[in-house]
Formats: C-alpha cells, sequence, structure tokens
C-alpha cells in the first residue's frame, strides 16, 4: 500500500454500536465488532505503522464520534461538516482524498477546522 484515508473510521469502536449489540448483537454480529468496547474486534485491530493515513471525519456523525476516529500514527485529520454518510457523496471530501493520496497531506485550510464555543461560528 501507498497512501491511506479512512472515512469516519470507527477506529476506537461507536457508542451507538455498542448500544446496537444489546439489542441485535447475536444477529448482526458486527454491531459487536464496532462497538466501543474495549474488547471489541476494532479495538483489538494493530494500529498500522507502515504507511501514511490520513482521516476525513464528520462534523455531525451521531454514528462515530470524532474521538473514536483519531489513530496515534495518523499523519493529518481533516473534519468536514456533515453526517457519517454524506462523505460519501461530497465533492470536498473526494477532492480531499485525491489530493492526500497525490500529497501525503490534506490542504491546510482544510485541516482540523478550529472548534468554537461561540455557535454563531
Amino acid at each position: 500500500l501507498g497512501r491511506v484515508v479512512l472515512l469516519a473510521p470507527p477506529n476506537h469502536g461507536s457508542p451507538v454500536a455498542r448500544l446496537a449489540s444489546r439489542i441485535v448483537g447475536r444477529i448482526i454480529r458486527p454491531s459487536c465488532d464496532l462497538s466501543d468496547d474495549p474488547t471489541s474486534y476494532v479495538n483489538q485491530l494493530a494500529i498500522p505503522h507502515d504507511y501514511p493515513i490520513g482521516i476525513i471525519a464528520a462534523r455531525e456523525d451521531v454514528l462515530v464520534p470524532l474521538s473514536s476516529t483519531h489513530l496515534s500514527d495518523e499523519v493529518q485529520q481533516v473534519v468536514f461538516s456533515g453526517t457519517h454518510n454524506s462523505l460519501l457523496f461530497s465533492r470536498k471530501v473526494s477532492q480531499a482524498v485525491i489530493q492526500f493520496l497525490k500529497s501525503g497531506k490534506f490542504r491546510e485550510q482544510r485541516s482540523r477546522e478550529p472548534q468554537s464555543s461561540n455557535p454563531h461560528v
């Protein structure tokens, strides 16, 4: 592999998957595997160190919280407005993926949009 971009990855699991696994976990096994429980499959995966990883997260993602997307060895993370699934249909996200795959970095102005305590910003 060369460079890799992950879109809204549940690198540390999802609280929604944990809740779903209590209800449908025996029927829909992936809900258990993607849970934010420390013993879940996703939380047992080794962090890849062999190639640069860029992460794209969604600010309004209710499935995978921003804090769950990080990896200790990520090169860069960028956060876009939108929901978990809306990332798949965003032209800006597509352009960011191409930028990272070509250069190993997202454009600087897109990197980690500042979090503001002012709700009107």
